[in-house]
C-alpha cells in the first residue's frame, strides 16, 4: 500500500542528505538571529540630574528633582550602549543664556542616544532650574 508522494520524499530528506540538514538547520538559526536582534525593545532608565556651566556669581536656589525616569524603545544592542553611555542627565547652562530662570523642555534631546533608540516617556518631562545671587 503507497502512503502517498509527500511522505517518501520526507523520509528520504530526512535519511538521505545530512548536507541539506545542515544547510537547512544553519538557515533557519539565521533567520531566527536576525528576528530576534531587530526586535524592538523597551527599557526603563532613571539618571540623576547634573547642572553644568552655572554663570560665575550665581548660585541654584532650589536643585531640580533628584532624578528624570526615561522609558527608551529600541533594538536590544543599541539600548545596551545607551545605558552605558548615559550615566547622569547633563543640564548645561550656558554663560550666553543670563536668565535668572530657565526651563529644559526635551530632555532626550541632552542624552547620548544611539539611532534607532528613542525615548517613548518622560517624567518629568520638564525642569526648571532657577538662580540666584551669591
Amino acid at each position: 500500500m503507497k502512503t502517498g508522494p509527500y511522505k517518501s520524499d520526507i523520509k528520504q530528506l530526512i535519511s538521505g542528505e545530512p548536507m541539506i540538514m545542515l544547510l537547512c538547520l544553519l538557515l533557519a538559526l539565521c533567520i531566527w538571529g536576525v528576528s530576534q536582534t531587530s526586535k524592538d525593545v523597551r527599557v526603563d532608565l532613571m539618571l540623576p540630574i547634573e547642572v553644568r556651566n552655572i554663570p560665575d556669581g550665581f548660585t541654584i536656589k532650589h536643585h531640580p528633582a533628584g532624578q528624570v525616569f526615561f522609558t527608551l524603545s529600541g533594538p536590544a544592542g543599541q539600548l545596551y550602549e545607551a545605558q552605558n553611555a548615559n550615566h547622569s542627565l547633563v543640564l548645561s547652562l550656558s554663560e550666553k543664556a543670563l536668565t535668572t530662570k530657565t526651563v529644559f523642555n526635551h530632555l532626550d534631546a541632552n542624552l547620548n542616544l544611539p539611532s534607532g533608540v528613542r525615548a517613548l516617556r518622560i517624567a518629568p518631562d520638564a525642569v526648571l532650574i532657577e538662580l540666584i545671587k551669591k
